[in-house]
């Protein structure tokens, strides 16, 4: 493994959690694709939310989100006095967790830009869209590209039982947060 890669799992050692090593690869691939396509030098200079939340990386977020993802995956799947008969491909929900604001690294600006600033894309396209786009052309699966992308968008379409914790597991880190620290606001 080159160096580039061996650092993106530093930066997410909750990639080594996923079985599958085809999908592993992908997810660092997506990581890499998103780094290279983007203003940002280095994956972990990426605050939560440029301008707003930048007293936390959007690496931290997206670990954050993760490991309580999988502790929501883990509850369900080991019990059936929890959910009887339940099944949850718990690959999908970490590299979902992991990869749900890729898409940030393409729609915020890269200083010096005045923090919060974002790119051309970012302009006309929020983050959960540019993120599935970054993981379709990495190759990941449909079952990736959607946790990334519904993760974001309203209830007006059905989610599969993978993008539901990935989007209930962002809500509640990001809730913490912010509950954490009330003089933020993300709207």
């Amino acid at each position: 493994m080159d160096s580039q890669r061996e650092h993106i799992v530093q930066l997410f050692p909750e990639i080594k959690e996923i079985k599958d090593t085809e999908l592993r690869e992908r997810v660092i691939d997506a990581w890499l694709l998103a780094l290279q396509d983007s203003q940002w030098e280095r994956i972990e200079d990426l605050p939560w939310i440029p301008g707003r939340a930048e007293f936390i990386t959007n690496v931290q977020h997206c670990r954050g989100v993760t490991r309580i993802g999988m502790a929501i995956a883990r509850t369900l799947l080991n019990g059936t006095d929890v959910a009887p008969d339940i099944t949850i491909d718990m690959d999908i929900v970490i590299a979902g967790c992991l990869l749900h604001d890729l898409g940030k690294m393409l729609e915020y600006a890269f200083p010096p830009n005045p923090p919060g600033t974002k790119t051309p894309l970012g302009k006309y396209m929020m983050h959960h869209i540019l993120g599935a786009h970054l993981a379709i052309r990495t190759g990941l699966p449909a079952t990736v590209v959607h946790c990334i992308e519904s993760h974001r968008e309203a209830e007006s379409f059905e989610r599969s039982y993978e993008a539901k914790i990935v989007h209930y597991s962002d809500m509640l880190h990001a809730d913490a947060i912010l509950q954490a620290h009330p003089e933020i606001s993300i709207f």
